[in-house]
């Protein structure tokens, strides 16, 4: 009986997986619609295709909710074209449209680091605008640094060619006091 027993179990155990696994591809996949699909269409092909809903139903929920998929998309890591004051602009006119935004921290930690990018852009300009000035001065230096070192180096050639000159005039100087010094002794 015992026996028996593990079998039908086992039976059971059979009939529930096949069971699963037969329903398992009848599933239909979750699709969030806040969040943006890059696989199927470019960041600007679902740019436009929103900026259209927006401007074609102006005071709709569909545009709202066009509002904050524009936010993403001009956020999103996948978007080689971000832009953050776009993305704040659409996700301050989604706000008042969104009923648990003072509650959605996810929204509100969004909007402000939106704005804190927002607000430190000049800043960034002017330095970037620095670093592009400093970079031409170094670009001078560096070309006047080679010439100098072409400078030195040719003047050093000069300096070990007047050297051995000298070495040589200094053994004729020799040679000559020599031969001097042995006329004059004859």
């Amino acid at each position: 009986m015992g026996r028996e027993m593990s079998i039908v179990k086992t039976g059971i155990v059979a009939v529930v997986l096949s069971f699963l696994v037969g329903c398992a591809h009848f599933r239909q996949p979750v699709i969030t619609v806040s969040e943006p699909t890059f696989v199927s269409q470019q960041p600007a092909v679902q740019i436009v295709m929103l900026e259209a809903i927006v401007f074609h139903n102006p005071d709709s929920p569909k545009s709202w909710q066009a509002h904050y998929q524009l936010a993403q998309l001009y956020y999103s890591y996948k978007n080689p074209y971000r832009n953050y004051q776009k993305a704040l602009e659409h996700l301050e006119l989604y706000l008042p449209h969104h009923n648990d935004s003072v509650l959605d921290s996810d929204l509100q930690n969004w909007l402000l680091v939106l704005t804190e990018i927002q607000n430190q852009s000049p800043t960034i300009e002017s330095q970037n605008g620095q670093i592009e000035q400093l970079t031409a001065k170094l670009k001078d230096f560096t070309k006047t640094n080679l010439f100098v070192e072409g400078l030195n180096s040719s003047l050093e050639e000069e300096n070990a060619e007047l050297a051995m000159k000298v070495e040589v005039l200094k053994t004729l100087d020799q040679s000559v006091e020599e031969k001097r010094k042995n006329y004059t002794t004859e």
